[in-house]
């Protein structure tokens, strides 16, 4: 028992035998703990091996009760799942893939991932080929993205090579083949279902005409085909009958090829795969051209190329401007989604480094030297970019300058440059290998000549360039002479690694086995690694002079040439006060121009000098001048030094300062404005002022401050702050100012009233309620807008409904807000007199003798508790009630109430009501019946009636049917599907008022039901026969009754024959037997019956036979018979075939017996024969005896020669089958003409015999007639 929630838990056990049973229970026995472990993930799925297109069911095995769970399925459909046991994940793609699950509970969780757990592999197909490729075969298929050219194979499994297509979109191709007969065709596959046939409809995607081609067409992919990789077949074949054509996917045809490619089938509705290509990848140039090669109909693309810079256009060119590794990524995009593919380290950028530059500077006009240092060659430019180069080299004399001008320099790497090793003298020896260099190449280059040392004569040799695997990519034979000396090879070298440049054996080139150090190389664009032989050594090529084929141009730098005009050194001082008094430290700081970066400075005050710093701070203490002499550190100046004019700094006496404040009024109302104003002395032109309430600073830096804000006691002081240099008493603060602050009053008035509502007439009193009224308040009421009195309170009996009631305060108060209010208005609610009335009603005014019938009374303006006095023909009946109910009413009795009101305002208080007048009737009787068929068959549809009397017009009737209810609300019942002994039954309700027996049960109806018998007949007998063979039928039925008709037909035609038996001698090929039975009886169903038919099949009997056509030793051959079930060929050479009209093909020459047998259902037959196969060649000489045989093929003329006479020769020609066509006998003769137009066009074989018969050829010649 496994307990999964924690907690205490009872075990009852009840054991039991014969003798009675006992139960034994033990309280909180288990107690289940909570398991605080995170689960242990665990899964296993249905299969793991599966083909492509099924599914997958997983069941999760997690321990320690997880209550989440996270799948991902890759490569699957869906690829997520958050149940705990996912089913049906559609692998849609072969391969191998995992799986993940993550178990969580409240503890933690736990991941599983099973790696290469699901193998999706690819459907198994049949195969197809063809015995041979002699004639034709695929030489080019073209679709989508594959375009595939291949040589002549019976079978091309292309299976690697994938293309994507969309769902609902369409696909041109283009087949080619490779010969140029009208007879071949091309059929095209492609198995959308991926079930591993071509069986299924619209699989067929494609069929030509016979053609020769090129084999174009168009398919469009079902919408509603799965998604993923699938197989696609291509078949050319030759149609003539000869070559043994097969129009289908699978199996063998005689001539032509079969091609597998894998299709990938793209969701209409899914986002795109991103996919790219770069060109090139490795550049010294920066220039970089992007090719997309998305699948899923992307319809925009954003580039990031890794260096800030994006693109928005689908194959975009892009230029990188620094050197660097650069990862790229694309995102392509449509209405379904995104995919981002991301490319790491792709493009690989070496520019050249820009060279650096020292300028130069003078003053005034001239020529300045400007030098540049780099790699490669530095090439001189006037302007930033384009123009022509004005200088080459490291240093550049400008032109005579006048003013400041930027050059620019670069390195250009497109120049020749060398690399290798130079030591072509010394460190080695002379070698006479076939030896090599290997080397790599980042960007396109020419190699344009090496140096070598020819140790030995000068002469021929032959230099290679190789690939890594030492296959010749170009080669140069070269002179060389001896001793040192450049050979030119012009060898163009793409991007790539390990290339060799090979020297040839027996070179006698010099080549180093010591000071080798590898690589040399040019960054970006070429670096020797190494030879073959090791790392010590260094084979023959010294010196290489490369150039790139790609032009790798630097970034320019600037170099500037500076002109310095003499300028004129400026300076003037300022001080931060010139009127100050005595003692105050005054600074003083210059304004200079042209001063340099190291000017120097002398101070002086009254002529004295006082510092030499860029500033001066001193205390004055009577009034000076001041001025400073400047020295500029400039080189090309036209004033040095100069002295800036005097500042004259004024010393003053100290004045006090003193300030006082003002007001209008120092009593107001709390929110009143009061403004006080600030009377400064000795405060300067800019004096600055801070105002203070209760010591807090307020208000802002002006002469007056204004508040409507202040409390009662509120103290007000102002600080004045001189603008004066010179004073005393500064900060100075005026005298308080005391105010006093009256709160304001809020009057307010409500008014109440007496009770309300009040009839008309009756009075009312309002009384008024105030706060904050002051203390001598008036009052003034208001109706409708009119004056009607004064005082707290108002009363009157004359008032009308919904009259309006207000009253309005007044107040003295000074500090009041509002000296007079209005109440809220009171609306008066006076009640008119009312009139009461009474009807009274009953629902049954017509009733039976002796029943009941109730009245009830509905008064208006009743009151709350109004009393009632029922009365019949005027006298009082009944009680004080609102209803009235008797059963000793007459017919004609009247009845009537009065109405007494208890409403206040009712006037009168009495009201008579209606009168009604009581029709009572007499009981009648209700009688029913029913009446129908007593003995019906089985299934026949009856009907039963239920006669009626005093039912009245609308009677309700329920039937029944043993006991339950059935039927609908009508006076008759039918059906189908009574059985024997049902009961009918029927409860009639009448519609008539005073039926006293309503309702009425009619007297039940008892059915008898015979069973229905159904009728039916089939026939047998002999279905396959011989030509004239009696055939006998037999007819077998059920429920046919004791006089059966039968009726036979042939092919629906009767044959008159009333027999259970029937037997024909006559009957065709292809006849149709059939039976129609009709029984004798009642209640028979399905009569009459049709019975089964048979369809006849008549064989005639058999004669064997066959002919034959012979190819040299492939020989077709044709039964002569067209209507046997089997055919067996036996060809006497241990092979045998099934077909009605094989080709075979003996493996030697000989005679064989050929066995032919056919079958049918009558007879089985055999024919023999024997047949001929003779494979020989075509020539034109027999060796033996010098023969010579010509022309051949011939067109006529035949002509056979010796270099010996013919002596007593016979000449025998005969055809493929034996027969002999031609024979003559030679006496002598040298060459022999033979006319051989008189014979069919085909091949011949060509005996020459001796006298004694013997052929004097070594084989027989085979000739062919054209």
């Amino acid at each position: 028992v496994v307990y999964n929630t924690p907690g205490n838990y009872t075990v009852s056990l009840t054991v039991t035998n014969t003798a009675g049973s006992d139960t034994e229970t033990k309280t909180a026995y288990i107690t289940v703990l909570a398991n605080t472990n995170p689960p242990v993930a665990d899964f296993v799925a249905s299969a793991t091996t599966i083909t492509v297109g099924g599914s997958v069911n997983f069941t999760d095995l997690s321990t320690n009760t997880p209550n989440a769970w996270a799948w991902s399925f890759t490569g699957g459909t869906p690829a997520t799942s958050t149940i705990q046991n996912p089913t049906n994940i559609v692998y849609n793609a072969e391969g191998l893939y995992q799986v993940s699950l993550t178990a969580t509970n409240a503890y933690g969780n736990d991941i599983e991932t099973k790696t290469a757990y699901i193998n999706v592999t690819a459907p198994i197909y049949c195969d197809g080929y063809s015995n041979s490729t002699a004639y034709e075969y695929i030489s080019n298929v073209s679709v989508s993205t594959i375009n595939n050219t291949t040589p002549a194979t019976q079978y091309s499994d292309f299976t690697n090579i994938t293309t994507n297509i969309t769902q609902g979109a369409s696909y041109p191709f283009t087949i080619t083949g490779s010969s140029t007969y009208a007879t071949d065709q091309v059929l095209i596959w492609i198995d959308w279902n991926m079930d591993g046939d071509f069986d299924d409809t619209g699989e067929n995607v494609f069929t030509s005409s016979a053609s020769v081609g090129p084999y174009t067409g168009s398919f469009t992919v079902p919408a509603a085909s799965p998604t993923g990789s699938t197989r696609m077949r291509i078949r050319m074949h030759d149609t003539n009958t000869s070559y043994t054509p097969n129009p289908n996917p699978c199996g063998a045809s005689g001539y032509g090829e079969v091609e597998d490619y894998t299709v990938n089938i793209i969701s209409l509705n899914m986002p795109p795969v991103a996919i790219f290509s770069a060109s090139p990848v490795s550049t010294c140039n920066g220039i970089v051209q992007f090719t997309d090669e998305s699948t899923g109909n992307a319809t925009s693309w954003l580039w990031n190329f890794g260096d800030g810079q994006t693109a928005t256009t689908q194959n975009p060119s892009h230029t990188y401007t620094a050197s660097g590794n650069y990862s790229v990524s694309l995102t392509a995009t449509n209405a379904n989604g995104s995919d981002t593919e991301t490319q790491t380290d792709l493009i690989v950028v070496s520019l050249p480094t820009a060279p650096t530059t020292t300028g130069g500077t003078r003053c005034g006009t001239g020529v300045v030297t400007l030098t540049a240092a780099g790699s490669a060659t530095l090439e001189w430019y006037d302007v930033p970019t384009g123009g022509t180069s004005i200088n080459t080299g490291t240093t550049f004399v400008t032109p005579s300058l006048s003013t400041t001008t930027t050059y620019y320099v670069e390195s250009n790497a497109s120049a020749v440059q060398t690399v290798g090793h130079t030591a072509s003298t010394t460190n080695g020896a002379t070698n006479t290998s076939a030896s090599y260099l290997t080397f790599d190449v980042f960007e396109p280059l020419t190699i344009l000549s090496v140096e070598v040392n020819n140790t030995g004569a000068a002469g021929n040799k032959i230099i290679s360039l190789q690939n890594s695997a030492g296959t010749n990519i170009d080669t140069r034979t070269v002179n060389v002479p001896a001793g040192v000396s450049r050979i030119d090879l012009g060898f163009d070298v793409p991007v790539g690694t390990a290339y060799r440049l090979t020297g040839p054996a027996n070179s006698n080139l010099y080549r180093n086995d010591a000071g080798v150090v590898y690589p040399y190389t040019i960054p970006g664009l070429v670096s020797i690694t190494g030879t073959g032989a090791g790392a010590q050594y260094y084979y023959y090529f010294y010196k290489w002079y490369v150039v790139p084929q790609i032009t790798c141009i630097s970034a320019r730098t600037p170099a500037v040439a500076t002109i310095e005009q003499a300028v004129t050194p400026s300076i003037t001082i300022s001080a931060n006060n010139t009127s100050v008094c005595s003692g105050t430290t005054v600074t003083l700081t210059p304004t200079v121009q042209n001063a340099g970066t190291t000017p120097t400075y002398q101070w002086t005050v009254n002529g004295v000098a006082a510092g030499t710093s860029s500033t001066l701070s001193t205390p004055i203490t009577a009034n000076s001048t001041v001025t400073c002499t400047l020295t500029s550190s400039l080189t090309c100046t036209s004033a040095n030094p100069v002295t800036s004019s005097p500042v004259t700094i004024t010393v003053s006496t100290p004045q006090a300062v003193n300030v006082a404040v003002t007001t209008p009024v120092t009593t107001i109302c709390e929110g009143q404005l009061a403004t006080f104003t600030a009377v400064p002395s000795n405060g300067g032109t800019t004096p600055a002022y801070q105002w203070y309430v209760n010591a807090q600073p307020v208000g802002t830096n002006s002469a007056t401050f204004s508040s409507s804000t202040l409390t009662n006691a509120s103290i007000v002081t102002c600080q004045l702050t001189s603008s004066l240099g010179c004073t005393t008493n500064n900060p100075a603060t005026s005298t308080a100012v005391n105010m006093t602050v009256t709160s304001n009053i809020d009057p307010q008035i409500s008014i109440v009233s007496s009770t309300m509502p009040v009839c008309s007439g009756q009075n009312i009193t309002f009384t008024a309620n105030t706060t904050q009224g002051g203390t001598s308040p008036a009052y003034q009421w208001f109706v409708n807008g009119n004056s009607v009195g004064t005082g707290t309170t108002y009363a009157s009996t004359t008032l009308s409904d919904n009259d309006e009631v207000y009253c309005t305060l007044s107040v003295t108060e000074v500090c009041t807000e509002n000296a007079t209010v209005n109440s809220n208005i009171i609306n008066v609610d006076i009640s008119p007199a009312t009139t009461p009335t009474l009807v009274i009603s009953t629902l049954t005014p017509n009733v039976c003798t002796g029943e009941s019938i109730t009245f009830t009374a509905t008064p208006t303006n009743g009151g709350n508790t109004p009393s009632y006095q029922w009365q019949v023909n005027g006298s009082n009946a009944g009680t004080n009630s609102s209803s009235f109910t008797s059963s000793t009413l007459v017919d004609g009795d009247l009845v009537t109430c009065v109405l007494t009101s208890n409403d206040p305002c009712a006037n009168p208080v009495n009201s008579t009501s209606n009168s009604i007048e009581v029709n009572i009737e007499s009981s009648l009787i209700l009688s029913a019946d029913i009446s129908g068929p007593t003995s019906i068959c089985q299934g026949e549809n009856a009907t039963y009636v239920i006669n009626t009397s005093n039912a009245g017009s609308t009677p309700v009737y329920q039937w029944t049917l043993n006991g339950n209810n059935t039927g609908s609300n009508t006076p008759n019942l039918s059906s189908t599907g009574f059985n024997n002994g049902d009961i009918i039954g029927c409860t009639v309700y009448s519609s008539l008022g005073c039926v006293s027996n309503s309702p009425v049960i009619a007297s039940t109806y008892t059915v008898i039901v015979s069973a229905s018998a159904s009728v039916t007949v089939t026939i047998d007998g002999t279905s396959n026969l011989c030509t004239s063979e009696i055939a006998t039928f037999n007819a077998s039925s059920t429920n046919e009754g004791t006089t059966p008709v039968y009726d036979w037909t042939i092919n629906g035609i009767s044959q008159g024959i009333n027999n259970a038996v029937f037997t024909s001698s006559t009957l065709s090929d292809g006849d149709v037997v059939g039976l129609t039975l009709t029984a004798s009886g009642s209640c028979i169903t399905n009569n009459p019956a049709t019975a089964n038919t048979i369809t006849v099949n008549v064989d005639d009997h058999l004669t064997a036979g066959f002919t034959y056509t012979p190819n040299e030793l492939e020989i077709s051959f044709f039964s002569s018979i067209t209507n046997a079930d089997y055919y067996y060929w036996s060809f006497g050479d241990g092979n045998n075939s099934t077909e009605q009209n094989p080709v075979h093909t003996y493996s030697a020459d000989g005679m064989y017996i050929v066995t032919h047998s056919v079958v049918n259902a009558c007879d089985s037959v055999v024919a023999m024969q024997s047949v001929n196969a003779v494979s020989v060649g075509m020539s034109q000489v027999s060796t033996n005896n010098n023969i010579s045989v010509y022309p051949n093929p011939s067109q006529g003329i035949l002509n056979i020669s010796s270099d010996l006479a013919f002596q007593n020769i016979t000449i025998k020609m005969t055809d493929v089958a034996g027969r002999v066509v031609y024979l003559t006998s030679n006496q002598y003769q040298k060459m022999v003409s033979i006319n051989i137009s008189r014979l069919e066009k085909g091949i011949y074989f060509l005996d020459l015999l001796n006298p004694n018969g013997e052929t004097i050829n070594s084989s027989s010649i085979k000739i062919v007639h054209q």
